[in-house]
């Protein structure tokens, strides 16, 4: 039978002294660190998606209040135009509290949208970087075992 077509005697036959559990760790801690690499990234992921569902959260509770401070200020225009003088005077003053107040909802709105923004590139890069390393780690380890088992093979094939 020939050695090289048994995959048992390739796998199992080593030329090395029987290994450790650290020996196997050391041997194969690009798996362990790799792996956890791309799980950090998942986390971070799942952050970024948090950031999203605050973010798609945060623009319908400004829309409601916009949709609230235009009905109001329609209803102070609508009464303005039936209002005498003295009425008018005073629903001015009011419409123009309203306008005020819808300026300065907008302003917060873009002010927590661009920190949403800014968290979510945050999460993003962090989560792109991890994944990249770990993938990394991981190839590297391939490559690394792919030559130790070409070595073996070579090693065998002499003998």
């Amino acid at each position: 039978m020939d050695p090289l077509q048994n995959d048992f005697h390739v796998r199992f036959t080593s030329t090395e002294r029987e290994e450790t559990m650290l020996g196997r760790v050391k041997r194969h801690w690009w798996r362990f660190v790799g792996t956890a690499f791309v799980f950090t990234a998942l986390w971070f992921y799942l952050k970024a998606r948090e950031v999203d569902q605050q973010w798609d959260q945060q623009i319908a509770e400004t829309e409601s209040k916009w949709k609230e401070i235009d009905k109001q200020t329609m209803e102070k225009i609508e009464a303005h135009r039936k209002a005498d003088r003295l009425e008018k005077s005073r629903l001015e003053g009011e419409i123009i509290y309203l306008q005020t107040e819808n300026y300065t909802l907008q302003r917060e709105s873009l002010r927590k949208t661009r920190d949403l923004y800014v968290e979510r590139s945050d999460y993003d890069t962090i989560y792109f970087i991890l994944t990249l390393i770990g993938f990394l780690i991981i190839q590297f380890g391939l490559w690394r075992d792919g030559l130790r088992w070409k070595r073996r093979y070579q090693a065998l094939r002499a003998s």
